[in-house]
């Protein structure tokens, strides 16, 4: 299964910089094809949504902000002496200044992509490709137009830099893993490079499929319990139901809604919000990926 690369991507970097959907170690082996990059139904049906409604959403966003958008992943691009190989998303300009566009279309609840670290990186990735000074960061989250107007950051691109460099030397076996750039680790994330295990035993082997089984139980048992209290829920406006087996209540009711951090970021660029964030929670996390026969 292993392959012939020699380059990284700008949507690979924010993994090797710890903040990206893969852990540095599990990009690696992606691009030296040792491991299958795998998508569930959910990330395939995200994807193809975000395919069929690019065009619509840069075409929003033309209108929106009176600019025109060119070249419309237009070319393969490579870049920084051929070691990064991407297709950006379109061409504009805004306030006089050249602008690459990046476009996303995401549903996730845990983030707003226009605040995530991963697709920042991302952007700075064509803004060193396209020599442009900034990129325009738009697109639809959970149906909602969003976007954010980010500066040039020659911090970031630097670093850029020293983990492509770094990570085309691995790849070409000029290089070893453990002599990883933790400096730019730590600038960005707070995940670590971790330990392999080097085995399991049987027995937890075992386990680990028994809870991917148990996992996919849950998530079918879940889908039958929304389904049957959609059912009932939409039969009746709201009342109490009650004899000698059931007792069954169906109310509406309301609670506040949240800021709108969205709407205050576009309104208020001048706040910094991380002054109000709540300490960090510490937690362990186990994920478990079941391998597809082959």
């Amino acid at each position: 299964m292993s392959k012939e690369r020699f380059y990284t991507t700008p949507s690979s970097l924010g993994s090797y910089f710890g903040v990206g959907f893969n852990s540095p170690e599990e990009q690696l082996k992606i691009d030296l094809g040792l491991l299958e990059q795998e998508f569930d139904e959910d990330a395939e049906d995200r994807m193809l949504l975000g395919r069929v409604l690019e065009d619509a959403s840069l075409d929003y966003f033309e209108k929106k902000m009176g600019i025109t958008i060119t070249d419309r992943n237009s070319d393969m691009l490579f870049f920084y002496d051929d070691k990064i190989k991407g297709i950006v998303d379109g061409m504009t300009e805004i306030n006089g200044l050249k602008t690459v566009v990046e476009n996303k279309i995401s549903n996730s609840k845990s983030y707003v992509f226009t605040e995530n670290m991963g697709y920042l990186i991302q952007c700075q990735a064509y803004m060193l490709a396209k020599d442009a000074e900034q990129c325009l960061l738009c697109g639809l989250y959970q149906g909602k137009p969003v976007y954010k107007l980010i500066k040039r950051d020659e911090q970031i691109i630097q670093d850029i830099k020293v983990m492509t460099d770094f990570i085309v030397d691995v790849l070409m076996g000029l290089d070893d893993f453990s002599n990883y750039p933790m400096d730019i680790l730590e600038r960005y994330s707070t995940i670590r490079i971790l330990p392999e295990i080097s085995s399991l035993t049987d027995a937890e082997k075992s386990d680990l499929k028994t809870l991917v089984a148990y996992k996919e139980q849950i998530k079918e048992w879940e889908k039958k319990v929304k389904e049957i209290e959609s059912k009932i829920k939409d039969s009746y406006e709201e009342g109490i139901y009650d004899d000698d087996v059931l007792r069954v209540t169906i109310s509406n009711n309301e609670r506040a809604g949240g800021y709108d951090f969205n709407r205050l970021s576009i309104e208020h660029p001048e706040i910094d919000y991380s002054k109000y964030l709540k300490p960090n929670t510490k937690y362990k996390t186990m994920r478990v990926t079941l391998r597809k026969e082959k």
